[in-house]
């Protein structure tokens, strides 16, 4: 696998404390509160353009951190805050990617997921593609800084949009038991990354994690 963890220091003017605070009531441009999950699309943005522009395999995401081949599972993606005190002072965003991880020796993870040399068929040179992961986080990292958020596309190319999907609400406890099932329609997804899903009642709900299968297929799972 590729194993990669990239430290950010965005200006000061991304990572502001109070902008971390009740993020239901801001308003959808004061996108300061949103620099990790923004982040972290960026990365999954970069991962899914190197990993094309190496192999010529078209990868989707998958909200809220996943990159697909197929509909199986080649890549996930986490941030972490690091605070000062207080305040926030820069955001790690970590990436696991399948290369060339032999999946046959685990069915039940095979099921799932898959890997860029069991759908090419041979091994890649992990530099090259690390490389080619490195340089397009840091132009896409260059357009942050000036202003350009990465929500747009993030959202145009993820293949939960539109479908039918069951969401699996895991709650805050430390237990991390399943508290809830939500059927409904994944209808988009706000500046912050939350998914906005429609249930048969009519009421939205507004995921910022959840473990979501879909109904359909759109490339998706």
């Amino acid at each position: 696998a590729l194993l990669a963890s990239l430290l950010f220091r965005p200006p000061s003017e991304f990572l502001k404390t109070d902008r971390f605070r009740g993020m239901d009531g801001l308003k959808p441009r004061e996108t300061g509160a949103y620099a990790p999950q923004q982040l972290v699309m960026l990365c999954a943005l970069a991962a899914a353009d190197a990993i094309a522009q190496l192999t010529g395999l078209s990868v989707h995401l998958k909200w809220p951190n996943d990159l697909l081949i197929g509909n199986r599972k080649v890549a996930g993606l986490l941030a972490e805050s690091i605070y000062k005190t207080d305040r926030p002072d820069s955001v790690i965003v970590g990436m696991g990617l399948n290369v060339n991880t032999d999946l046959s020796t685990a069915p039940f993870a095979a099921a799932a997921a898959t890997s860029l040399s069991a759908e090419l068929g041979h091994e890649l040179d992990r530099l090259e593609l690390l490389t080619g992961y490195l340089d397009k986080v840091a132009q896409r990292y260059a357009g942050f800084k000036a202003g350009a958020s990465p929500v747009t596309e993030w959202a145009s190319r993820l293949v939960t949009l539109g479908q039918r999907v069951t969401a699996h609400v895991t709650g805050d406890d430390t237990s991390g038991a399943l508290l809830e099932h939500l059927d409904g329609f994944a209808e988009g997804v706000d500046e912050s990354g939350a998914l906005l899903l429609r249930t048969a009642e009519g009421r939205i709900h507004r995921l910022f994690a959840a473990d979501v299968s879909l109904h359909d297929t759109k490339g998706g799972t």
